[in-house]
């Protein structure tokens, strides 16, 4: 059931409601779906819903850490860093892991159609903004700096946060 609030001449809707935390909410690409994380199900999960109806994607095990996902450019998958690792999770549920040497502390943004992923990971002890290439498994250091959001844009521009909570941007690449 949907629920409004006005406050301050402004309506917001609630479209999904639970008795426990939910996160990461993101739209879905060209469509009507948002994806979330959610611990509805007693174990943390990605979750979508229509506004109407919510259905868990994921089966991760118990005791996983959701920290990012992020849509495809299609809108018909998501890229997850659970528990440190990478999973590709379709809308039929069904789930693509990615090898990766180094655990992943953070998922940002993930580029399916370059398949790169912006991310942080833990390399030698060391917590590094690294773009990751997911077809290659290579990837390229950005820098050393503690990261708490980052994106790239439509033209190539890298825009971040860093711990300090001030924005740095790059030119076009």
């Amino acid at each position: 059931e949907s629920l409004s609030q006005v406050n301050n001449d402004q309506e917001y809707t609630t479209i999904e409601r639970s008795i426990v935390g939910e996160e990461h909410g993101i739209f879905q690409p060209n469509g009507n779906l948002i994806a979330f994380t959610s611990e509805r199900s007693g174990e943390y999960q990605v979750w979508i819903t229509d506004g109407i109806s919510p259905h868990q994607i994921s089966n991760f095990p118990i005791d996983t850490y959701i920290r990012g996902i992020d849509w495809a450019e299609d809108g018909q998958s998501l890229l997850v860093n659970g528990n440190s690792e990478l999973y590709q999770v379709f809308l039929d549920s069904t789930q693509k892991s990615f090898s990766l040497s180094e655990p992943i502390t953070r998922l940002f943004q993930w580029n399916s159609k370059n398949n790169t992923a912006l991310l942080t990971a833990r390399i030698q002890g060391v917590s590094k903004f690294l773009e990751y290439n997911l077809a290659s498994s290579e990837f390229n250091v950005l820098n050393e700096k503690k990261i708490s959001w980052a994106l790239r844009s439509e033209d190539g521009r890298l825009i971040y946060n860093d711990h300090m909570n001030r924005f740095w941007q790059s030119g076009p690449t």
